[in-house]
């Protein structure tokens, strides 16, 4: 039996000096544990709490049983996610006291920072697999989706958490642009 206890695996790895780096996969198909170290691991070896989708740096399987506490930041400035936080803590909660430059936690309060479309197979993930309440999370999300959907003029608005009840009151905020600021968004345990 193949010991998968690493947080997440990817693919592929990088290696080389950074204007020469090049991507390098492991022999039939095996992943590497934390982007960096060769396992004899294989995706379909992998338990249904790794959940998969890009983060920066690449596509990642990123283990979401035995999280203990998210904090989400959405960022407004640019696309749907591409600059959004999700902080992950595997062994405490987060102390949202502990910023350093107004938004950005000191990394001894956190295990993992994640960025773009990783955050919603996290959240999903976390819910089913961790037992939190991220409602407050799931609905920050798709209201920031909404926001896009609103400014760019697109004829339909995509929700990644259609279970999330949105109410007009909220929608007419963000449309006004009243609710645009980099709130926290915090899980709770069930």
């Amino acid at each position: 039996m193949k010991r998968i206890n690493a947080d997440f695996y990817t693919e592929d790895k990088y290696v080389g000096p950074i204007r020469k780096r090049r991507h390098v996969y492991g022999e039939n198909d095996t992943l590497f544990a934390y982007g960096i170290y060769p396992t004899k691991i294989k995706k379909e070896d992998l338990p249904d709490w790794y959940v998969y989708d890009y983060s920066s740096g690449g596509y990642r399987y990123f283990k979401t049983k035995g999280i203990v506490d998210l904090v989400y930041i959405p960022c407004y400035d640019n696309h749907p996610l591409k600059y959004d936080r999700l902080y992950i803590s595997f062994d405490k909660k987060i102390n949202t006291n502990n910023v350093e430059d107004g938004w950005w936690f000191k990394q001894e309060e956190y295990d993992y920072l994640i960025w773009n479309h990783l955050i919603v197979a996290i959240v999903k993930g976390a819910e089913k697999y961790s037992n939190l309440n991220v409602d407050d999370i799931k609905k920050a999300i798709d209201l920031k989706q909404y926001y896009f959907f609103v400014s760019e003029d697109k004829s339909q608005w995509y929700r990644f958490f259609e279970e999330i009840e949105i109410s007009e009151e909220e929608k007419t905020k963000v449309k006004n642009y009243q609710i645009i600021d980099s709130k926290m968004y915090m899980s709770k345990k069930k």
